[in-house]
């Protein structure tokens, strides 16, 4: 699947994506902090600030990755080894809520892979953000022969424009991304993993 045609529908698809991203999560920790300066404060409107805080650090860095690539700024490719395991982790501990109804399978262990860990990581977590926006109870998370799957039960309720300039992104450092319905793939080069 392609970018969006035009420089002006590319632009248009990641401001829509990403402004609306941005203003939820902003709008949240707007309200809990109207809410705790009104005396209303409990662990569960703190851990709302923290998760929505995480969130827009995420879609801020997305963001700024997106734009750089589709205006074709200069970007060193910042090639190192990412963690798979730590990093889903992370996103689990700073982005999933613990009253969250969903059951999140992290079948990755720890799995090094060798990329542009500044667009990865930013994509990767909003690419897990999706999914879990979408999985009804249960969301898995495996790596099989290269191949990274992130399975919403009960599909994506949506494939976002955004993803083909997600897949443009993330294929500069070797990474193809496929999705459907039903899934999101990262397939990664034999050789950029070491278990």
């Amino acid at each position: 699947m392609s970018s969006p045609g035009s420089l002006e529908d590319q632009l248009d698809v990641t401001y829509r994506y990403f402004s609306h991203h941005i203003r939820t999560c902003t709008s949240v920790v707007v309200a809990m902090l109207d809410a705790v300066a009104e005396g209303l404060t409990d662990e569960s409107m703190t851990a709302m600030i923290m998760e929505s805080g995480y969130l827009l650090d995420i879609y801020d860095r997305g963001m700024s990755v997106c734009f750089n690539h589709i205006l074709k700024k200069p970007h060193d490719l910042d090639m190192e080894s990412v963690d798979l395991g730590h990093l889903l982790d992370l996103y689990i501990k700073n982005a999933v809520s613990a009253e969250s109804s969903v059951q999140i399978e992290n079948n990755v262990g720890s799995v090094h892979v060798f990329c542009d860990a500044y667009s990865f990581k930013s994509l990767f977590q909003i690419l897990l953000q999706e999914a879990l926006s979408s999985a009804k109870k249960k969301l898995t998370v495996t790596l099989d022969s290269a191949v990274l799957t992130v399975i919403p039960d009960g599909g994506l309720n949506e494939i976002q424009k955004i993803f083909p300039i997600f897949a443009e992104i993330l294929k500069r450092s070797g990474i193809m991304m496929e999705y459907d319905r039903s899934c999101i793939k990262l397939r990664f080069k034999d050789e950029s993993i070491d278990s």
